[in-house]
């Protein structure tokens, strides 16, 4: 049941990410990775409250990845970390 709910949960996101272009890290920071997976190399940490663009996302059962630009650097975030907030697109808090 749980892993339906976050399949769920990653598969509205990246519906919802499609078409929305800015993003804000809500509650806790997302690490930034030079790209689509956890073995890429960090490259920056996105804290909670700075503005972020989406700029496109990549689906997998598992995990999914956005490519987000923050400040000067491009790089890519977890999609699970992103939520809604009204028509934003946000960094929400990991639920286990």
């Amino acid at each position: 049941m749980r892993n339906m709910l976050i399949a769920a949960t990653v598969g509205l996101v990246a519906f919802l990410v499609q078409d929305i272009a800015q993003a804000t890290p809500a509650q806790s920071p997302a690490v930034l990775r030079a790209g689509p997976g956890m073995s890429w190399k960090k490259i920056g940490q996105i804290p909670a409250g700075a503005d972020v663009e989406v700029l496109s996302c990549n689906e997998g059962w598992t995990h999914s990845w956005c490519q987000v630009r923050y400040g000067s650097k491009t790089g890519w975030v977890n999609a699970p970390v992103l939520g809604t907030s009204r028509s934003e697109v946000v960094i929400a808090p990991v639920v286990v």
